[in-house]
């Protein structure tokens, strides 16, 4: 008969709840066997407007981010790593990009949180001047971090010290930044890397002399570069060879094989027409009634009264509302209330800091389905709008207003 109860609440759960996690449903249905009352209230607060419970679409990405984090750590494979990047030279490749806002807020804040915990005896102010003075390169800032970790003027007191981690754990972040967990895995498998590198290029070397001594060397029809290794050579359709240097030139990008440089241009286009219809969905909210398109540009409220047809609705939350009950749908100031939308904030985080969110969302999932999108996202985000120089709200509702973003976006 216990078991009937479990099974009966759970199907309850299921039926009104189809996008719940199971695993939570079920962990209801087990608290509540017999207890109706409390059954109830549960399914209340999972109805209440904003509500917030775990989903299947979370347990996937969580599933998914799992994986990710795998294949750096536990699953570390190093011929995979080097794949991602162009002539299997990582280090390089990381110092090519040159400003924080070419990798992304989000990125420099991992970042410093990665180098506060290495470092933990440096200033904050030491660890910041070097990732800015090394363009935001967690690797390079690495490196020369060890190199400063000994000198006393770098580092901070007790005080400082406890101080600092108090600071971590408040800035911690839960998003996937694999451009980050790229650079990470370079510091932590340096020596592998290198090591596997170095046999390569050894090999690489054999394999030539070995080629030249047969005579089976061949010459680039561009450049004239007699010695060329056949299989380092790309033909196009009349059969002339050409080296990969030359490709590179001509198209002026890393080498893209197997793709032609004419279907490359194209999936491009395609690419930056998506991208920029996402971030139109995340940042241009509609009335719901007259359809009207509009942005909010200044750090008022976030209760929007549609200047044409006078309809209600939230700016966070795009829902209309009940012009007798707009004061419950709203956290005012000050207020800790995860649940419910904000009656003030910062309009950086309601555009600037939400479309960056969307825009690495939206880039990374293009990078999965097309291999050659050559998409960067900072192209894109809007520019800084400045606030009052102070959030209005509690940082607590910083997640419900990039929740309802990505889900306007369709990544939710």
């Amino acid at each position: 008969m216990a078991g009937n109860f479990i099974e009966m609440n759970y199907n309850t759960l299921r039926n009104m709840f189809p996008n719940a996690e199971p695993q939570y449903l079920e962990s209801i249905a087990i608290e509540c066997e017999y207890n109706e009352a409390d059954l109830q209230r549960y399914i209340e607060q999972m109805l209440a407007p904003n509500a917030s419970y775990p989903t299947i679409g979370e347990q996937i990405t969580r599933k998914k981010n799992e994986d990710i984090i795998a294949s750096y750590t536990n699953s570390f494979n190093v011929e995979e790593y080097l794949r991602k990047f162009p002539n299997s030279n990582p280090r390089e490749y990381f110092s090519t990009v040159k400003t924080e806002n070419e990798r992304g807020k989000t990125h420099a804040d991992h970042s410093l949180q990665y180098l506060a915990e290495a470092f933990p005896h440096l200033t904050m102010e030491t660890i910041e001047k070097s990732l800015k003075k090394h363009k935001y390169c967690l690797v390079n800032t690495m490196f020369a971090l060890r190199k400063c970790k000994g000198q006393p003027s770098c580092r901070c007191s007790h005080h400082g010290q406890m101080q600092r981690r108090r600071c971590a754990k408040r800035k911690e972040v839960d998003s996937i930044n694999t451009e980050f967990l790229d650079e990470v895995a370079y510091i932590e498998h340096e020596e592998e890397i290198e090591d596997y590198i170095s046999t390569m290029a050894i090999f690489r070397d054999m394999k030539f002399e070995e080629a030249k001594q047969v005579g089976m060397l061949c010459q680039c029809e561009c450049c004239f570069d007699t010695d060329t290794m056949v299989d380092e050579t790309f033909a196009c359709t009349q059969g002339h060879l050409f080296c990969e240097s030359c490709l590179e030139k001509q198209c002026k990008k890393e080498s893209h094989t197997p793709y032609e440089c004419d279907y490359l241009e194209k999936s491009n286009d395609r690419c930056r027409k998506y991208v920029e219809d996402r971030l139109s969905e995340a940042l241009i909210r509609e009335c719901y009634k007259c359809h009207r398109k509009y942005v909010k540009e200044n750090s008022g409220c976030n209760h929007i009264t549609c200047p044409h047809c006078q309809s209600h609705m939230c700016y966070v939350c795009r829902q209309p509302l009940d012009s007798s009950r707009i004061g419950e749908h709203f956290a005012g100031q000050g207020s800790t209330n995860r649940r419910k939308c904000p009656l003030f904030s910062d309009p950086n985080l309601l555009h600037v800091e939400a479309i960056e969110n969307v825009g690495q969302a939206v880039v990374k999932e293009l990078r999965r389905t097309d291999p050659t999108a050559q998409i960067e996202i900072t192209d894109y985000l809007p520019e800084n709008i400045r606030g009052s120089g102070k959030v209005l709200g509690a940082p607590e509702q910083k997640d419900i207003v990039l929740r309802h973003t990505m889900k306007a976006a369709g990544l939710n």
